[in-house]
């Protein structure tokens, strides 16, 4: 594995991007809770979908962890990976449907 950040932008639909919209203010108004749900998309690393093994954990920069499950197509806890492998100059992206968010992680 090489260095670099793993990304995993929040919301590519509709209902995830409602869900920051509603809070939007509240993001804005409070940092500490916006920097942790940025960091809560964001890992250590590059890894590629072919890197991402079932049931493996991983930490985010929040530090929280997240659970990947690969038994139909890609999952990142609750939310489907539909963008894979999106190479940037500072690691890789992967698209997810929903965004994470720390009430809903373990860890």
């Amino acid at each position: 594995m090489t260095t670099g950040t793993v990304r995993i932008p929040p919301a590519t639909n509709q209902l995830a991007m409602s869900w920051i919209q509603r809070r939007r203010d509240e993001l804005l108004a409070d940092k500490t809770s916006l920097r942790v749900l940025v960091e809560s998309h964001i890992v250590e690393g590059r890894l590629t979908s072919s890197d991402l093994a079932n049931g493996s954990e991983l930490t985010t920069l929040a530090g929280t962890t997240l659970t990947v499950d690969t038994t139909n197509g890609i999952k990142i806890n609750d939310s489907t990976v539909v963008e894979p492998d999106l190479t940037a100059s500072n690691g890789v992206i992967h698209g997810i449907d929903a965004t994470i968010r720390k009430d809903s992680q373990e860890g």
